[in-house]
């Protein structure tokens, strides 16, 4: 088995802060996300733009994320 990782990137339209805020009580959600190794959390304030890049730890972890309420439609 190989690792996988996945990279999301979205737009976001509230100020940093309200984001920030918002986003902050999902961490330990992600944290417990089955097969997600690890999850670097992205943010250009610039562009109003974050995302977030996972570590799993094979495609059929990756696959079910994808496929599970946390997926980015």
């Amino acid at each position: 088995m190989s690792t996988k990782i996945l990279q999301i990137n979205f737009k976001f339209n509230v100020a940093r802060d309200v984001y920030e805020r918002t986003v902050a009580p999902m961490a330990s959600d992600f944290a417990a996300v089955p097969g997600c190794r690890w999850k670097i959390w992205l943010m250009n304030e610039a562009e109003s733009e974050a995302g977030g890049i996972y570590l799993f730890d094979d495609a059929a972890s990756l696959d079910a994320y994808l496929k599970g309420p946390w997926s980015p439609r």
